[in-house]
């Protein structure tokens, strides 16, 4: 999305409103196929860039530690009344 975007602002057309709108036409549909070939070459590229150096393993700094939740805790401790001997 972001490429499409980029691109139109680059090959953004001024419209000076000239006479001859058939040359126009034909000049902005070969701007936007222009527009649509770069960009569909930069999502190939990053496709193909993931596809090799990407992985679906869970990194090290992704991990948190788990800990038990206060209720957890408090329900494993015995309470001062339950002290059967």
């Amino acid at each position: 999305m972001v490429v499409g975007l980029a691109l139109n602002t680059y090959y953004d057309d001024d419209d000076d409103d000239d006479d001859d709108n058939d040359d126009d036409v034909q000049q902005t549909a070969a701007a936007w196929r222009n527009v649509f070939f770069i960009a569909a070459g930069v999502y190939v590229f990053g496709t193909i860039f993931y596809a090799i150096f990407g992985s679906g393993q869970r990194q090290p700094w992704a991990i948190q530690p788990i800990e038990p939740a206060k209720d957890e805790e408090e329900a494993e401790e015995p309470s001062p009344k339950d002290t059967t001997t």
